[in-house]
């Protein structure tokens, strides 16, 4: 199979093996119908993003269709890249781009570097991450997952690292509260023998830097020039993407 498909095609074997359908498959206008009710989908919402590279392109071009990934982050609309069911839905955007900030950064840079690789110009699954369905999404989350926990707190200790701290009276003050809870901290760790990790451990990392895949984009479509930086900064993405195609058994 050629390197441009071997995703496409290693995901719908995973479908099949898993007995689970792409919901792409799902959003129609009308549903069959069962006994006298008619189920009705709304139409998939639809981002501003194209599904296929443009011919030609200015810069604003590109960074209003292809650039997704400048309207995720702190102070954006998270209904941009992750639109909103109905009118006036909040709650949903913003999960998902939280558990993106969180956890699909990665899976994420790696398929938009993936269409772009040898001037390829096109997207494994046809569209750019954004308009790709949820399954798909979650496909490239599991072959590069996380390397940090996502949970800070569960409903049940599920083992020995999970510790539940005293009651707090929140009618203290914050300063009051914290040190306590600091003091705790040395105390539990103490008593069970938990290493002091670094302090870095779990927190949300940094948004990635996506100026590889922009300056590949300008080089294409804007002839831009290469200095020594920007060669540095192509060249560390591309070492790092064959890394982990090798490591997936992917084709570049």
């Amino acid at each position: 199979m050629s390197a441009l498909n071997q995703l496409e095609q290693l995901y719908r074997a995973y479908l099949e093996g898993s007995g689970l359908q792409d919901s792409e498959a799902v959003w129609v206008s009308d549903a069959p119908r069962k006994g006298d009710v008619t189920v009705t989908f709304r139409p998939r919402p639809s981002t501003q993003f194209v599904n296929e590279f443009p011919k030609t392109a200015t810069e604003t071009d590109l960074a209003q269709k292809v650039w997704w990934w400048r309207f995720v982050g702190e102070g954006t609309d998270p209904g941009i890249v992750f639109p909103r069911a109905f009118e006036g839905d909040n709650f949903f955007p913003e999960l998902q781009m939280g558990h993106f900030l969180d956890a699909m950064q990665n899976s994420a840079f790696f398929y938009e570097f993936r269409a772009r690789y040898n001037d390829r110009y096109q997207w494994d699954f046809g569209a750019p991450w954004p308009n790709c369905s949820v399954e798909k999404r979650a496909y490239l989350e599991c072959q590069l997952p996380s390397n940090y926990p996502r949970k800070l707190w569960v409903s049940e200790r599920p083992g020995p690292v999970w510790v539940a701290l005293p009651k707090l009276n929140f009618a203290l003050g914050d300063k009051t509260l914290l040190d306590f809870v600091k003091k705790q901290l040395v105390k539990i760790r103490k008593e069970k023998g938990l290493p002091h990790p670094p302090p870095s451990k779990g927190a949300r990392r940094r948004p990635l830097s996506w100026l590889s895949l922009e300056l590949m984009d300008k080089k294409k479509y804007l002839d831009t020039v290469f200095n020594d930086s920007e060669r540095k900064v192509v060249h560390s993405a591309r070492r790092k993407y064959l890394e982990n195609c090798k490591a997936l058994g992917l084709d570049p």
